[in-house]
């Protein structure tokens, strides 16, 4: 797959037992996110950074430092992956966006087995004055979601190339 402009998202399932990559990308008025990998294990920084090295134009690389991804941030950085890490607010931001777009039909998300579950099972719980996707409730790894949003949230933070100004 070509990742070209595009910001990831990164989360561990709750159990440890798998990584989420997920890219997002601006398509014109939409969005398109996608899960680029599911990976078995947490020791996937190498893989995270050779897929955030390749990627053209990389807007991002985004993990919740309060979720189980935050054990990829110091390895992630000795590699040199620049990391945006929110805010407990900016997670609660990045849940709210995701289901705005998906609503305003603003958003596509790529057909996967793993992302399609975490969406069918998705439950939403309280978070800084909004909501987030439960990580641990749902009977399906939420992960894949979770770095979808993420990935979302950063695309939507990047300033767009068809911005103008007036004087």
């Amino acid at each position: 797959m070509k990742l070209e402009h595009v910001a990831l998202g990164i989360e561990v399932s709750s159990d440890r037992l798998h990584t989420a990559i997920a890219a997002a990308a601006r398509d014109a008025d939409r969005v398109t996110v996608a899960l680029v990998e599911y990976l078995n294990g947490t020791d996937t920084a190498a893989t995270v950074a050779e897929i955030a090295g390749s990627a053209v134009g990389l807007l991002g690389v985004v993990i919740d430092p309060r979720s189980p991804a935050a054990t990829l941030i110091e390895p992630l950085h000795t590699l040199g992956v620049a990391l945006t890490t929110p805010t407990t607010h900016e997670v609660a931001v990045a849940h709210g966006r995701f289901v705005d777009e998906l609503r305003a039909g603003r958003l596509r998300i790529a057909e996967h087995p793993n992302l399609d579950a975490a969406a069918q099972h998705a439950l939403a719980r309280p978070l800084a004055g909004g909501e987030a996707l439960d990580r641990r409730k749902p009977a399906v790894d939420q992960s894949p979601l979770v770095a979808a949003e993420l990935a979302l949230w950063k695309v939507l933070a990047a300033p767009t190339t068809d911005a103008f100004f007036i004087y």
